[in-house]
């Protein structure tokens, strides 16, 4: 009997052994099954594709605000500059920029007050309107489900969204958000045409401005779009689109006001478009931004072509069939984006620029996923497994990015971002050892991270518009690394009628993961001039 005992208890063994083989296809089938979810299923009446999205970076916000919280550091220099804005509301800021972002940095900073939670807040809820308006506007128009999701997570793959857009960046990420809801504005306008639809389009479109100028360019180009489109056409030629363009107006006048007073507040980076003087040779100049226009393109979407190319060359075939791509949607998406390509390479060549960030083609370029994910529905079952692919590998993107983003939380960066790894509430303790202080005018817009420390600090830069009237005293002007400060800044300050005491003053900053020790920063105090002491000037 215990022979034939052994055999039968070694069968059961041999029954429920899976081979290697069988378990990969089971988890073949359970990935695919997994991205099918993503692409088609719903959680109640929301897109399971949006949810994910939204729980991505609800989980960021959560993480990174608890990282910076715990390591007890600061901000990046974006963020940093919206932590000097934060206290007011008001038509302009400095710094070249439109107020959008800081109007809605406020508004947040109202109910979660002044901390990292806020400001990660800000970020993250304009990225998910971007991703979520993206995906609703590709149901508007018409598109199926999964190409929808295919353009939302192909979002995903661009360079500028999934890595700079989380640790840096503060108006092109609004910029990217209103560029998205603008264009669910329009395709929700093109279907309805209803009055309230047009004054939609409108406050879209303003915002979108408010958000960032050029975003202009992505405008003028789904309209010019639009127009060469036959179905497109009656709606924007409806007298209901004076009352779009009314709307545009009244939003818009307020900071079109204030730019007009304070044009010097508007201009004050028209440096780094690296304008050209046509004396330098025109020729030469114009091959120059040519060049800088296909390095920026290229380098904002190389990630996502290259990832289609990997979907096509995983299915191991190319679609016998194609359906052509002449509906309405597939040309109003296809030529606002190469109108819009246009548009920039004409102001680029006519300016003389040199200088172009791959950030700043964002309000023509988000288009490039959506088009991408467009054109693969027209590639019938082919096309739904490149999405299907591309889904899945921007998944896997997000999820490989994350802990980097959680090193640049603490890291800051190189150059000014450095400061973020700074211990402020001691840098804040040791000065105010030195005596009273109720105004810090920094070199750049680090010393924003004072904020962090005391809330009711007047933290100024030069870039801040009516500095003279803002500062209050008693006022400490700091910099970092050299002995003297910038004579630049300096004659700022004699404008002001303000000039340095004859003390330089020294702390020494503890930085995160720095070296033992520590930073310098360099301060001195202010005094109205012809008050009492001499001046560092002297």
């Amino acid at each position: 009997m215990g022979q034939p005992g052994q055999q039968l208890s070694s069968a059961p063994q041999s029954c429920n052994a899976v081979p290697p083989a069988r378990r990969d296809d089971h988890i073949l089938q359970k990935v695919e099954e997994l991205i099918d979810w993503l692409a088609d299923d719903k959680v109640g009446r929301l897109y399971v594709a949006v949810l994910v999205i939204a729980l991505y970076f609800a989980f960021q916000t959560a993480t990174l605000s608890l990282l910076g919280l715990w390591a007890g550091n600061g901000v990046n220099i974006d963020d940093a500059e919206q932590l000097i804005y934060l206290p007011h509301l008001a038509a302009g800021y400095g710094g070249s920029q439109p107020p959008l972002y800081n109007w809605i940095a406020w508004t947040i900073s109202q109910g979660f007050g002044t901390s990292i939670v806020s400001l990660k807040l800000v970020r993250y809820v304009l990225l998910f309107v971007g991703f979520a308006a993206s995906h609703a506007a590709m149901r508007r128009l018409g598109y199926k489900q999964v190409t929808a999701a295919a353009a939302m997570f192909g979002l995903m793959t661009v360079p500028l969204l999934f890595w700079e857009a989380q640790h840096s960046l503060t108006h092109s990420v609004a910029a990217f958000a209103f560029c998205a809801v603008t264009l669910l504005a329009f395709a929700h306008l093109v279907h309805v045409r209803t009055p309230l639809a047009y004054a939609s389009f409108g406050l879209a479109a303003a915002l979108a401005t408010l958000a960032k100028f050029n975003d202009v360019l992505m405008l003028a180009a789904l309209l010019s779009a639009a127009m060469t489109v036959r179905a497109y056409r009656p709606a924007l030629v409806s007298p209901w689109i004076l009352l779009s363009m009314a709307v545009f107006v009244l939003v818009l006048t307020p900071t079109t006001v204030w730019s007009y007073y304070h044009s010097d507040a508007i201009f004050a980076r028209i440096s780094k478009f690296g304008i050209a003087d046509d004396d330098d040779g025109m020729i030469g100049i114009r091959g120059e931004g040519l060049f800088k226009i296909i390095y920026a393109t290229a380098s904002f979407s190389i990630v996502t072509l290259v990832i289609y190319v990997l979907g096509f060359v995983w299915k191991r075939s190319f679609p016998r069939r194609q359906d052509a791509f002449n509906a309405p949607r597939d040309k109003l998406l296809e030529r606002a984006l190469l109108i819009g390509l246009l548009a920039v390479l004409l102001l680029v060549l006519a300016s003389g620029s040199t200088s172009l960030r791959n950030r700043w083609l964002l309000p023509v370029l988000f288009l490039l996923p959506l088009y991408l994910a467009a054109r693969m529905e027209k590639l019938g079952e082919f096309g739904r497994e490149v999405q299907r692919f591309v889904i899945a590998l921007a998944v896997v993107t997000a999820l490989l990015v994350t802990p980097f983003t959680w090193y640049a939380q603490l890291m800051g960066g190189e150059g000014k971002s450095r400061t973020a790894r700074l211990d402020f509430k001691e840098l804040y303790h040791d000065l105010r050892a030195t005596g009273p202080v109720r105004t810090i005018l920094g070199n750049s817009s680090w010393v924003g991270n004072f904020r962090l420390a005391e809330g009711d600090l007047v933290l100024l830069n030069p870039e801040v518009p009516e500095l003279k009237e803002l500062l209050q005293d008693p006022a400490v002007l700091m910099w970092l690394d050299e002995n003297r400060p910038d004579p630049a800044l300096v004659e700022i300050l004699r404008q002001a009628d303000y000039e340095l005491s004859s003390q330089t003053g020294t702390l020494i900053g503890k930085e995160l993961f720095g070296s033992v020790s520590g930073r310098r920063i360099y301060f001195a105090r202010l005094h109205k001039r012809g008050s009492a002491g001499k001046s560092v000037q002297d």
